[in-house]
Order: structure tokens, then C-alpha cells, then sequence
């Protein structure tokens, strides 16, 4: 009603979107598990790595999470999505990109 989410303020338009799969389309030559063409989940917070939380594996704690669709952070129904290599989970063949989106929540 007030253009909140907690203590997020919604200050400009924001792209929407964080339970999400989709196609990966391009990969650095770093990554080896993913290529082009793959159907993927995709982890909706990019956690710092670095503070105590990321470092015992409990990233989901994380305070300095960027979190897709939380302000000020577009995401996930943007044309195309970043994401590091250990944020997306390959999925089967007999897993749609609408099923594939539901293994976020």
C-alpha cells in the first residue's frame, strides 16, 4: 500500500521476479558445469560469500544478501539474468521451466 517491503522502500520501477528458471544463454569459460542451452533453477539471493554466515555455508543468513526483486535489486523476469555458476542448479529434462521455478520456495 505504501510502496514497502519491510524495510525496503520502493523508490523507482522495479523489475519483479524471483522464483525463476530458465535457459542458460551464454557461460564465462570459468564455468564447467552449465553451457548454453541448459534448463536451470535459479538461487534468487547473491550473498556476499565473505561475512561468517557465507563462510560456514549458511549463506541464507547472510546480511548482505542481494536479493532479486528487492529494492533497489531488479531480477529475474529481466530479459537476461546473471547469476554465478553455483546459483544455478541444472535441471532434468523431465523438470519444465515452470516446475523448475517452483524449487525456490
Amino acid at each position: 500500500m505504501h510502496g514497502e517491503i519491510g524495510n525496503f522502500k520502493v523508490e523507482k520501477p522495479l523489475i519483479l521476479g524471483h522464483e525463476s528458471a530458465g535457459i542458460v544463454e551464454r557461460c564465462d569459460p570459468t564455468v564447467k558445469s552449465l553451457k548454453p542451452g541448459d534448463h536451470v533453477a535459479l538461487e534468487p539471493g547473491i550473498p556476499c560469500r565473505t561475512c561468517e554466515c557465507c563462510q560456514t555455508g549458511k549463506y541464507n543468513l547472510c546480511l548482505d544478501v542481494r536479493f532479486a526483486a528487492t529494492p533497489p535489486y531488479d531480477r529475474t523476469l529481466e530479459k537476461y539474468f546473471k547469476l554465478p555458476e553455483s546459483l544455478c542448479y541444472k535441471l532434468p529434462a523431465h523438470i519444465s521451466l515452470e516446475e523448475g521455478a517452483l524449487i525456490e520456495p
